[in-house]
């Protein structure tokens, strides 16, 4: 095996040739050294980029679509709670209104079964009706008159 310095060397030199071999692949356009392997691994790091780059744009639209749903959903419960909320009030205002217009009548009716008009004309002549003195005043004007 080589030690660290041989082996630090050997490194940096084919760094240095490998460099200089893709400056000068670079510089003619085209390649050395394995055509046809390096073409095809070209090809497949393209369609593997291609791939991951169509499905991060799926999932970025997908994402954003998803937040625009939710933002609309939590939108759209907030307004329904809040006419379940006023809808119970309305409903219970509703039920009040309907047991006191209940009570209502029921009243009316005890009233009228106490009350008819002939008792209350009966009770206004019983109040208006004259004493007794004030009878023989009046049968005494009365007999003036004729």
């Amino acid at each position: 095996m080589l030690s660290a310095g041989p082996l630090f060397l050997l490194s940096a030199s084919l760094l240095v040739l490998y460099s200089a071999l893709t400056s000068l692949e670079e510089k003619r356009q085209e390649r050395f050294i394995l055509k046809k392997f390096r073409a095809g691994l070209d090809d497949l790091v393209t369609k593997v980029f291609l791939g991951l780059q169509k499905n991060i744009r799926h999932i970025i639209r997908h994402t954003i679509k998803l937040t625009w749903y939710y933002s609309l959903h939590s939108a759209l419960k907030a307004v329904l709670t809040l006419l379940v909320g006023t809808y119970d009030r309305l409903e219970g205002m509703f039920i009040q209104n309907r047991e006191r217009a209940r009570s209502l009548r029921a009243e009316k009716k005890a009233i009228l079964k106490e009350i008819n008009h002939l008792t209350v004309i009966s009770e206004h002549k019983a109040s208006m009706a004259l004493t007794f003195n004030q009878k023989k005043k009046l049968r005494a004007k009365k007999l003036e008159r004729e």
